[in-house]
């Protein structure tokens, strides 16, 4: 977006010596913006980036509900199981335990 700083390299070599990230393994992943301006990166409940925007905060005009999720072109396959997109930013004690949820539905082998 015009005038705010784009982010790369979220995941740093620590992130990757703890975590699987191959194809097939199942993770859960939160972004969470907050007062348009903060944007944190939860993966599987734990907080591993947090960042303030530089440059201007987000505003109407961004469109921040036009969402695309999926590869982008020529990049990896992505699979979704389930999206929430919610009207309030989301504590990390929040999402740590929709996280440890989500293991559990999965480690009992539910599915719909």
């Amino acid at each position: 977006m015009p005038d705010i700083q784009n982010i790369n390299g979220v995941y740093d070599t620590q992130f990757y010596n703890h975590y699987d990230l191959h194809a097939g393994a199942w993770h859960h992943t939160a972004l969470v913006f907050t007062g348009a301006s903060a944007v944190a990166v939860y993966t599987d409940g734990v907080k591993v980036y947090d960042v303030r925007l530089t440059g201007r905060s987000f505003n109407e005009d961004d469109l921040m509900q036009h969402l695309e999720l999926g590869p982008a072109s020529g990049g990896p396959e992505l699979m979704l199981d389930e999206v929430l997109i919610l009207n309030r930013p989301v504590t990390g004690d929040e999402i740590a335990s929709y996280y440890q949820a989500m293991r559990q539905f999965q480690t009992a082998g539910y599915s719909d």
